[in-house]
């Protein structure tokens, strides 16, 4: 008798977990976030043709007048490039991509997406990839 209770206060919690969590559990509606965009490593690092070019300098200070200003949202199309360089000593996360220190990678995006995550050297720690 006792594993039965078990068994549906169990129930009961995934239950209510779900429906915490926002999950429709049998025939509901859910809201999806978009694809994450499929990107590949463009072959030989700092790509020339690169569409968009990003600067990690290792410095936490703002951006003085004519240095590049650490982007929190970056808007690309299929196709086109994307250049992390990194110039500071340690290795960065931006968005999905790791450079390490004194390398400098590049990325094509192959599919329209959004990407949103972590990133370590952006001041509010956030970085937005959209392809369209």
């Amino acid at each position: 008798m006792d594993d039965r209770r078990d068994v549906r206060l169990r129930a009961r919690v995934l239950w209510a977990a779900a429906a915490m969590s926002g999950l429709a559990l049998g025939g509901g509606c859910a809201t999806a976030a978009p694809p994450a965009p499929q990107v590949s490593e463009v072959a030989g690092g700092a790509a020339a043709d690169a569409t968009e070019r990003i600067v990690i300098t290792g410095s936490a200070r703002p951006a003085a007048p004519g240095e590049p200003a650490f982007p929190a949202r970056v808007e690309l199309e299929v196709g086109q490039v994307l250049a992390i360089e990194n110039r500071s000593r340690f290795g960065a996360a931006v968005g999905p991509f790791f450079v390490p220190p004194g390398v400098t990678r590049s990325y094509r995006m192959e599919s329209p997406g959004v990407y949103t995550g972590t990133c370590w050297v952006h001041p509010d720690g956030r970085f937005t990839l959209v392809v369209r």
